[in-house]
């Protein structure tokens, strides 16, 4: 059963026009059809690592280039510069990219730091408001080519307007670029498997604080109010 789930069949993955507002209901139907959120994600871990080794695969790939692409899916292994003031930070960023600030910094939201049902759910929102662009993105001889998908402009702005009540600032970090190792990047078509992986790799938390320290930052947005 485990290889037929890591291979195309994978839970009848749906293509990027059938998924419309369905992003989230689609990945607990993987949940649920798996055994369970641990053992899908353990599942979508493994698809992963498989397909990033798999050199006839252009799922997963590798990536080399100067800088991230704006609107993709990257992960990759980090060592914070300044880490020795920072009470917590993930060493395995899993970033949609919101290209790089004015420093040349790269900014991205780090969906690790958001619980799993918020997870699902605002990377579902995401992608119903860029729909088209990321159709257009990875349309024609670039399905399903990571590297080779077009950039979607996701505009912060209007992201903050829509989910910054439901945490999405908690999310968003900063990176630099050459403090990345082992950098690579999910084609469109699988975010929707990849969203359940846990890299569960923090240094001053564990995976279990994810939630408090999300539940934390919603509880003073509301404060403010």
């Amino acid at each position: 059963m485990a290889d037929f789930i890591r291979g195309e069949a994978f839970a009848e993955l749906p293509e990027l026009d059938e998924i419309k507002r369905n992003f989230q209901a689609y990945v607990e139907l993987w949940e649920k059809k798996y055994g369970g959120r641990q053992k899908a994600a353990q599942y979508a871990y493994d698809w992963f690592h498989e397909t990033l080794v798999d050199r006839d695969s252009t799922y997963v790939e590798a990536v080399s280039g100067q800088n991230l692409t704006w609107g993709k899916l990257y992960h990759f292994r980090y060592d914070p510069l300044t880490k020795d003031r920072l009470s917590y930070f993930d060493k395995s960023p899993m970033i949609i990219s919101l290209g790089q600030n004015a420093k040349g910094l790269e900014v991205g939201i780090n969906i690790n730091f958001l619980p799993k049902v918020a997870r699902y759910w605002m990377v579902g929102e995401i992608f119903r408001v860029y729909e088209g662009d990321i159709i257009n993105a990875a349309s024609g001889n670039k399905w399903r080519r990571a590297n080779e998908q077009d950039q979607v402009d996701i505009d912060f702005r209007l992201l903050e307007r829509n989910l910054g009540q439901w945490g999405l600032g908690h999310c968003v970090r900063q990176y630099y670029y050459n403090r990345m190792q082992e950098v690579s990047v999910v084609c469109y078509e699988d975010w929707i498997r990849a969203v359940m992986i846990n890299w569960n790799d923090y240094e001053g938390i564990q995976e279990n604080d994810v939630k408090t320290l999300y539940e934390q930052y919603i509880q003073k947005l509301r404060k403010k109010k």
